[in-house]
């Protein structure tokens, strides 16, 4: 007899990682693949609250991170199916928020940790302004939340590694993109078809 599938076929898939390892990017693919709706966190905080970078910068990260516990629990509750959520790169930061994303993970909903190479990611980060500072040092956050990611995680994604020239961004982002499809085929064998080329438009989703 055939084993059941581990999740259901309409199962919300949580993506969680660290900042600019490319949760958004592989969100967008996942939704394509699926039909299916996409909340990106960071998205859904800035509706509510503005910009990152100056509610941080206003009201500090303490209470930046009370609204992203918020929100994290909200989308968890109120989308558990035929959704794809990517989760902001500091939810891990606290036990309340690892609960809820360990008791998404064991009522059925696999949870995707997207890795990208340490280095690359940290001169990305170094080079990009467009969110707040952290305070302290990027590779003792990296340290700090990759055990946290690893905890949580059902599934683990490479993405965005760097290839040597003359290989184009657009090669390697379509190798990112049929990595991320095999994935989602072997969580959901039936209901993902193999990558399109190109890549087709996605849906998405403004919350709430």
């Amino acid at each position: 007899m055939p084993h059941a599938p581990l999740y259901d076929a309409d199962a919300t898939i949580a993506l969680i990682g660290m900042r600019g390892v490319g949760k958004t990017t592989l969100g967008l693919i996942a939704a394509t693949s699926l039909r299916r709706q996409f909340i990106d966190a960071d998205s859904a905080f800035q509706t509510l609250h503005g910009p990152i970078t100056d509610f941080v910068k206003a009201r500090g990260w303490a209470d930046f991170r009370d609204k992203e516990t918020a929100i994290l629990k909200q989308l968890l509750h109120q989308y558990p199916r035929d959704y794809v959520i990517a989760c902001g790169g500091g939810v891990v930061e606290r036990e309340e928020n690892r609960s809820a994303l360990r008791q998404f993970r064991a009522s059925g909903h696999p949870i995707v940790h997207v890795v990208r190479d340490k280095e690359e990611t940290i001169r990305y980060l170094v080079d990009e302004n467009a969110r707040p500072s952290w305070g302290e040092e990027i590779r003792a956050v990296w340290s700090r939340r990759t055990p946290y990611f690893e905890d949580l995680c059902s599934h683990t994604i490479v993405s965005l590694t760097a290839y040597p020239p003359p290989l184009s961004p657009q090669f390697l982002m379509k190798h990112v993109e049929t990595a991320f499809v095999r994935l989602l085929r072997s969580i959901w064998p039936r209901l993902v078809p193999r990558p399109a080329h190109p890549w087709p438009q996605t849906i998405s989703h403004r919350w709430p």
